[in-house]
């Protein structure tokens, strides 16, 4: 599997930086080692204040297709580590398997259930992981991330 931000790949070997600005796109993925007839994967960060947060999921991507081809039970969430809560993990695991695997639209975000799942009916292949955390302001230009963060969420009234 290869994963990149804007240029920047991820590695086995490393827990690689990337700014938090560069994380705002989904990155581009190509998954090239599925000997099954499908390939899923899960992105997640296990630094979440709230618990791990699942970032994004991708189901039944068929073999040898582009990730877009797969069900994708969870748009991609970029990054948002809440200022002064450190650097957080965002963890890729790809996983193939030959049955189609489903689950549940009301889980999707639950990742104890979900990984459950995964770990059951699927083989583990790769794990992918980067680091980022919320820019210390004080250093200059944010590139527009702290008012992206800031008004995530919030709906516009009128």
């Amino acid at each position: 599997m290869e994963i990149s931000y804007n240029g920047t790949y991820l590695t086995e070997s490393s827990n690689i930086e990337i700014k938090l600005e560069k994380t705002q796109q989904q990155p581009d993925i190509i998954i090239s080692q599925n000997n099954n007839n499908y390939s899923s994967i899960i992105m997640y960060d296990p630094d979440a204040i709230g618990g791990i947060f699942v970032h994004w999921l991708i189901l039944n991507i068929p073999k040898y297709n582009e990730i877009t081809s797969g069900e994708i039970k969870k748009k991609y969430y970029p990054p948002s580590p809440p200022p002064g809560t450190g650097k957080h993990h965002y963890i890729f695991k790809l996983y193939t398997h030959d049955n189609k695997i489903e689950i549940n639209d009301n889980d999707v975000d639950n990742y104890d259930t979900v990984s459950n799942i995964l770990s059951k009916e699927t083989n583990l292949i790769e794990t992918l992981e980067f680091i980022t955390e919320y820019p210390n302001m004080n250093r200059g230009r944010d590139n527009g991330v702290r008012g992206r963060l800031k008004n995530r969420g919030r709906r516009k009234s009128g």
